[in-house]
């Protein structure tokens, strides 16, 4: 029963890895365009980075979360 509960939370998990991602994506493509349409092009290479940095410490965290899942359920007896 212990391995099935964290097989599945390391999944669940990634599925909303994978949803946060997307919505990072679409948020950073339209920040894009909106800078583009106003002109601003010094602000927005520091929003690229800083979007990039949000996003792989989410990653990071998340990634984290499904390995140590994963491992507690490869060991669970």
């Amino acid at each position: 029963m212990g391995k099935k509960r964290e097989i599945t939370i390391a999944i669940i998990s990634l599925m909303i890895l994978a949803l946060i991602m997307l919505l990072i994506l679409v948020f950073s493509i339209l920040l894009g365009e909106l800078l583009d349409s106003i002109h601003t092009f010094s602000y927005g290479y520091y929003i690229t980075y800083i979007i990039l940095g949000l996003s792989i410490g989410i990653s990071t965290g998340f990634g984290y979360v499904i390995s140590k899942r994963l491992f507690d359920a490869m060991f669970d007896k």
